[in-house]
């Protein structure tokens, strides 16, 4: 089922340390829109700057916040996949104009074409309907072998669904952000080898 042990006992530890610290700084529930499920809260940096190492809690950080719980209160915030996302989004610097002006269009153009397809505009399982928080799961999981393995990018991937309509329909359905993490998590996608 797992990868390997050390990454079983890796998971653990780390989410051992996250309930932890979120227990110490606010309890199990979302500080935006108060959602409840606790497989699917995280905790995150209140600032965030666009770089990838600023957002990222490692174990070592978590340790320190655990420790030192007035910091943790004034430099974090436990907030839901989706609230993360959003905030994220808003918060995202765009360093290069050219993808900011087409590369994003485009990509939101294919998204809708195969929501389209799919005749699915709102979460499969929650009904959420914002299209900033949707994203096309792969039913069956294995997403991103498919990505690395048969389409090499999600352009090609996303062409492939377009030009095949009934293989969309086959494979894909569109989720929320929370209710994708909690898919993953119940059917241990992230630890399938490929």
């Amino acid at each position: 089922m797992y990868d390997s042990y050390a990454n079983m006992r890796r998971q653990i530890t780390y989410n051992d340390l996250r309930n932890r610290l979120i227990s110490k700084i606010g309890g199990f529930i979302c500080s935006s829109c108060r959602y409840d499920n606790s497989k699917a809260l995280m905790v995150v940096y209140k600032e965030y700057n666009g770089s990838k190492n600023n957002g990222k809690l490692t174990t070592k950080k978590l340790r320190y916040y655990i420790d030192n719980q007035d910091k943790a209160i004034n430099d974090l915030v436990i907030l839901c996949y989706n609230c993360e996302r959003k905030k994220r989004n808003r918060q995202r610097p765009s360093f290069n104009k050219i993808w900011q002006k087409y590369g994003r269009t485009n990509r939101h153009k294919r998204r809708i074409q195969i929501f389209d397809i799919l005749n699915q505009y709102k979460c499969k399982d929650c009904g959420i309907d914002d299209f900033e928080l949707l994203q096309i799961d792969h039913k069956n999981g294995g997403g991103n072998r498919a990505l690395t393995n048969k389409f090499n990018n999600k352009y090609n991937e996303h062409i492939y669904y377009i030009n095949n309509p009934d293989q969309c329909k086959q494979d894909l359905q569109i989720m929320c952000v929370n209710c994708n993490i909690l898919k993953q998590r119940d059917n241990h996608e992230w630890f399938i080898s490929s």
